[in-house]
């Protein structure tokens, strides 16, 4: 949904500069929930924080029965994420890494600060800078179609759900 968002939004930003902010948002959504998918190997732990990582694995590894399950899945932030699936520092996975333009690194800062802003809520007057559109678009582009080649992260998706995704990401690469 939220790369179906980005298409959708890109393709009006032309003429409507208030998509911006929608470009945005989905598109750190987008980057961040492929990342999540990328990460989490078969126990589903690869995207937690450290903390709710170490928990989980205690509850699953105790057959004793003394340890509660956890209430602790809490996703690491977005340059965690990012971090861990270009650097091998994955509890899960850690043999596989996206390569990724160096230049990418600074443009998903970029939309991580923007994207903050708008979540977070600061009032900071009515003027908000709007540059780097088609950049934060090639970024995730190529971050998701990284995600994609490997096939982990889709491996539960259905031929319609491929074929919508492959059909997205040529429409956002027509963008950049």
């Amino acid at each position: 949904d939220n790369l179906r968002l980005l298409a959708e939004s890109a393709s009006r930003f032309e003429g409507d500069i208030r998509q911006f902010k929608w470009i945005v948002i989905s598109a750190h959504m987008a980057a961040q929930t492929s990342l999540i998918g990328f990460l989490s190997g078969s126990a589903g732990l690869g995207a937690f924080t450290k903390d709710a990582q170490a928990k989980q694995f205690a509850w699953l590894n105790d057959y004793s029965g003394k340890t509660k399950r956890p209430n602790a899945d809490q996703v690491a932030d977005f340059r965690e994420l990012l971090k861990r699936a270009t650097t091998g520092e994955s509890f899960e996975r850690s043999d596989v890494t996206l390569q990724l333009d160096p230049q990418h690194f600074a443009r998903f800062e970029k939309l991580h600060w923007h994207r903050s802003r708008f979540n977070h809520l600061r009032d900071e007057g009515w003027s908000i800078e709007i540059s780097g559109v088609p950049e934060f678009i090639e970024a995730v582009h190529d971050l998701i179609s990284h995600i994609v080649a490997d096939g982990w992260a889709f491996r539960h998706a259905s031929d319609d759900e491929r074929d919508e995704l492959s059909q997205l990401l040529e429409q956002l690469h027509g963008f950049t």
